[in-house]
């Protein structure tokens, strides 16, 4: 499963989850005043709430994101959801949650009863940033727990420069960027692209080279390793090395999944090893 996909499951996921607890939240403490004697109407009614937060979420946090992956890159999400994005649902959610009173459950809408509805709505929304930061914080935890951060004594010791420089085929082109930024260099027909992060922020540079010339350049490196004919990575930025139903996968700390073919997959065991 890429990155992609999973952070996709779990927006899907938290919204399922925080439908479930409004319609929890409302059922047990009644912050409106519904006009339901019985008890399964009163249940069914209160289940709308949170068919209409899972849906409007769902469209915010899930489909746009979808559809415009470009401009709402997902798997870029330390924070939680863009505040376009958060700002959107909340505004839904409270004229759906506004007109289901009044037109479904027959309510007089009053200043107080849409304070309650924004307050609830608002929750949602700062709930699952909130969320999404001791998410982010538990990885970053756990890659320091798996591997000690990249430091420039270390780099002095083993007497690897702190910054990398690759060429072009015909040198007429340079890219120098800090070691520890970049995560993965990958072939892009008569091109190689550099991945590297830069400002919290994820980006790529072409260069017109092929990756076996790239290999060679970064042959002082022993952190950089060709784990596939398309992909060299930095095992700086590698959490580890696992096998499932597609074959051995490098799993890098921005959660992004690289293949590791059965050619080079000794090499890279033995430089994770000595990493």
């Amino acid at each position: 499963m890429t990155s992609y996909n999973r952070e996709l499951r779990y927006n899907l996921k938290l919204n399922f989850n925080f439908s479930i607890g409004v319609f929890l939240f409302i059922l047990f403490f009644r912050p409106f005043e519904a006009s339901y004697n019985n008890l399964n109407s009163l249940i069914i009614f209160f289940s709308g709430f949170s068919g209409i937060l899972f849906i409007f979420n769902n469209l915010f946090y899930v489909g746009i994101p979808t559809i415009f992956s470009k401009s709402f890159r997902i798997t870029e999400w330390k924070s939680g959801p863009p505040i376009f994005l958060s700002s959107l649902a909340l505004s839904f959610n409270s004229v759906a949650f506004t007109f289901y009173l009044r037109y479904v459950g027959k309510i007089s809408i009053s200043f107080y009863v849409v304070f309650k509805i924004v307050v609830i709505c608002l929750s949602v929304v700062v709930l699952i940033r909130l969320l999404y930061r001791l998410r982010s914080q538990y990885y970053q935890l756990k890659e320091l727990k798996i591997k000690p951060p990249y430091s420039d004594l270390d780099t002095e010791q083993n007497k690897i420069p702190n910054k990398i420089e690759l060429k072009s085929e015909n040198k007429s082109e340079k890219v120098e960027l800090s070691f520890n930024t970049v995560f993965i260099i990958k072939a892009a027909d008569n091109y190689v692209e550099i991945n590297y992060m830069h400002k919290e922020g994820f980006h790529k540079k072409l260069l017109r080279n092929t990756l076996k010339n790239i290999e060679l350049q970064l042959e002082s490196y022993p952190n950089f390793v060709r784990c596939h004919r398309t992909y060299i990575v930095n095992l700086n930025n590698v959490n580890r090395l696992v096998k499932n139903y597609k074959g051995n996968i490098l799993e890098l700390t921005n959660n992004e999944e690289i293949p590791v073919s059965r050619h080079y997959l000794l090499k890279v065991k033995e430089q994770l090893n000595s990493v």
